[in-house]
């Protein structure tokens, strides 16, 4: 672990507005933090190498790729970084992909690779103890098993709950799942399966592929209802499952619920869902199938009982990125919205972004969706979700 203080201005990069910039470096690699105002946060962020693993997510052996965790401390004229992992991936392709504070100096993270041609997951508290370690130093991890790697989110007095995948090899089909496991091992606690209730209508020919048709990417609490809101992107739908009978007591989509005020006319593909109060839906909208939508942070105000989601608020990057971008992230935070940009495809092309040197990483902000704090990073290196302490 690594400290270091760069004082707002001693670096600049001109991208075309008024806010205060300050480089600073990161396991030898610049990001460029923007401020506006005067400002007090602190954020834990995983930078990933997006690009190379583009190029050898396919790969069995080989890869050596990095993810590099660290937090930052904006304090009015000052930026803080206190370097925390390196994570590096060996005979694997592997991104982290979500991660969280647990308090002030505890946090965990996810981490998706490939290998051996299977999609796998491990969870990483640190520092802490969950089981047997995976490229986490002083950390400790457990075996997710086959997973879609999205989702992790820690439920207070219950455990970690994630998602996974049931392989239904004579059917064709992964069937989504959600478990919660206890605070301090690896035991599974809780269970729900896709299988019963949503794949065996599905019928998929001998002659295709596996087909994931849920691809289960976020998981939250829903405290007011004791309730698991799980964001289906292949289904553009959020399944709310209640933790006490294991039904399905809601499906939140474009199909089910009318759409009040949203310029966009609704969302699809999403990530990162959570709820606030119980009645402020927030989530990543990338825009799919809809070509005409750009990926964006929206907002929400759902009104169960009318079946309405009032839309409450957009974030878009400027300029905005196209539906190619992928799981990000928009959480509420106090009186601010934090959103994360999450990764590209590969074909995507860093010169439509702010300019040929950096690429957004994340934003702060306020109500009226003015810009308070972003951090930029070199294309090629994007963070899946950044978490606020």
């Amino acid at each position: 672990m690594d400290r270091h203080i760069y004082h707002s201005g001693s670096e600049r990069r001109d991208l075309g507005t008024s806010r205060r910039s300050t480089l600073v470096d990161v396991y030898g690699v610049n990001v460029l933090v923007c401020c506006r105002g005067a400002f007090r946060r602190r954020f834990l962020v995983a930078l990933n190498d997006t690009r190379t693993y583009f190029r050898n997510r396919d790969a069995s052996s080989g890869a050596a790729l990095r993810s590099l965790l660290f937090e930052i401390s904006v304090f009015d004229s000052d930026v803080e970084v206190t370097t925390l992992q390196e994570v590096v991936f060996r005979g694997a392709v592997g991104a982290v992909n979500n991660l969280e504070f647990l308090d002030g100096r505890t946090y965990q993270y996810q981490v998706g690779y490939y290998r051996d041609g299977f999609l796998r997951s491990t969870l990483v508290r640190f520092p802490g103890k969950l089981g047997v370690g995976f490229n986490a130093d002083d950390g400790a991890s457990v075996e997710c098993g086959d997973a879609t790697a999205h989702a992790c989110t820690r439920i207070p007095g219950y455990g970690t709950a994630f998602t996974c995948l049931e392989l239904d090899l004579a059917r064709r089909l992964l069937h989504g799942a959600v478990e919660i496991r206890g605070e301090s091992d690896s035991k599974v606690l809780w269970r729900w399966s896709a299988r019963e209730q949503l794949g065996l209508g599905l019928n998929v020919p001998s002659s295709s592929p596996v087909v994931n048709y849920t691809h289960f990417n976020s998981v939250c609490y829903d405290s007011t209802r004791h309730s698991l809101l799980v964001s289906s992107r292949s289904l553009s739908s959020i399944v709310e499952i209640s933790l006490e009978s294991k039904n399905i007591i809601d499906t939140i989509s474009t199909r089910t619920y009318g759409i009040v005020g949203d310029p966009y006319g609704g969302f699809g593909a999403q990530h990162d869902v959570s709820i606030v109060a119980g009645n402020m839906l927030t989530l990543f909208d990338n825009g799919l199938p809809n070509r005409n939508r750009p990926s964006r942070g929206v907002v929400y105000r759902i009104d169960r009982r009318r079946r309405m989601l009032e839309h409450v608020r957009s974030f878009v990057a400027s300029p905005p990125f196209d539906n190619r971008t992928r799981l990000g992230g928009c959480r509420r935070s106090g009186d601010t919205y934090l959103v994360s940009w999450g990764g590209f495809e590969k074909d995507f092309d860093p010169l439509t972004v702010v300019d040929a040197n950096w690429m957004p990483v994340f934003t702060v902000f306020d109500q009226s969706g003015a810009e308070l704090v972003s951090l930029h990073a070199p294309p090629g290196w994007t963070a899946f979700k950044v978490a606020e302490a």
